[in-house]
């Protein structure tokens, strides 16, 4: 049983003297969200901060680092190896980072000998749509690039055929999102949600269920929910990995289209059982103003994590 708060560090606001001497933060270099600005980066020395901008090609990333640019090619481990092999700690602020750019940089820090730690911020809110449905309550996305791999976790094939195929989908507010990525699997998969028990707010998981009513409805899986803390990866983890032991056997597809902290939780799950899970990702281009201010913030230890599991 994996006991979250032994990995996590929980704060208000991140300090210069929550990160170890040696230890380098990995950040967006033009964060899109104020909660994705790290307050005392300008007291940092510039050996010990990573700052990472998008490529128009979504295959790499350049990295600005002590005066110098590196271009990342995050399908290449050779690439990212040859880069963050040159530190003995990273911390991986992934506020403002888009999946497909910090799940490849987590899956060859959580496989390499470098000290990894990973940083959210929660946002203090969410901005609310200006026509709410069911589906939709708040105003997140521009537009959605549409299923494919997350570079480094592409699968060419399925060689893994149990009795029971199995949709996790870890839900959020947007309730078409799990419902595009269900509509592309055949046969139809049984359906599992993780819901984000407890919200970063009191109301947040009960918004949850009624952006997704309609999915729950139709696949009935009311019954199947599962909880884990909205902020906790860990929680996320477990409560995958209790599934795949219900339906021992299974093949699972993880859906990663809540919180970031349960889709880290999805990413770890996979990279550790790669043979019979698979990532489904919608790739979303968030709205610039798509949350205001900033929540608490949280410092999980994956390395911690994968010293205990």
């Amino acid at each position: 049983m994996i006991i979250p708060a032994l990995h996590t560090k929980r704060t208000s606001n991140i300090e210069l003297n929550d990160i170890f001497s040696d230890e380098a933060i990995v950040t967006a270099k033009e964060p899109s969200e104020q909660r994705g600005a790290v307050g005392f980066m300008d007291n940092i020395a510039s050996d010990k901060v990573v700052l990472i901008s998008l490529n128009e090609d979504r295959q790499s990333v350049c990295a600005e680092y002590n005066e110098r640019r590196h271009q990342i090619n995050l399908r290449s481990r050779e690439s990212v190896s040859t880069f963050f092999s040159q530190f003995c700690r990273v911390l991986l602020d992934i506020t403002s980072l888009r999946h497909y750019v910090w799940a490849p940089l987590v899956k060859h820090l959580f496989e390499s000998d470098v000290h990894t730690r990973v940083m959210y911020a929660e946002p203090k809110e969410y901005s609310k749509h200006p026509s709410p449905s069911s589906d939709n309550k708040f105003d997140l996305t521009n537009k959605f690039e549409g299923l494919s791999p997350i570079p480094g976790f592409a699968k060419l094939d399925r060689d893994y055929s149990g009795e029971v195929d199995v949709f996790i989908a870890m839900l959020g507010f947007e309730g078409n999102r799990p419902r595009m990525l269900l509509n592309e699997l055949e046969p139809a998969p049984k359906v599992i949600p993780i819901i984000g028990m407890a919200g970063f707010k009191l109301e947040y998981p009960s918004f949850t269920i009624t952006c997704n009513r309609s999915l729950l409805e139709e696949e009935d899986a009311f019954s199947d929910i599962r909880l884990a803390r909205a902020s906790c990866p860990f929680e996320a983890f477990e409560q995958i990995r209790q599934i795949s032991l219900d339906y021992r056997g299974s093949y699972l597809y993880l859906a990663p289209v809540g919180t970031k902290p349960h889709a880290l939780g999805a990413v770890m799950f996979h990279i550790l059982n790669p043979e019979n899970s698979e990532l489904l990702y919608d790739n979303p281009i968030g709205k610039s103003d798509r949350t205001k201010g900033k929540g608490k913030v949280h410092i999980y230890d994956l390395s911690k994590f994968k010293k205990n599991d």
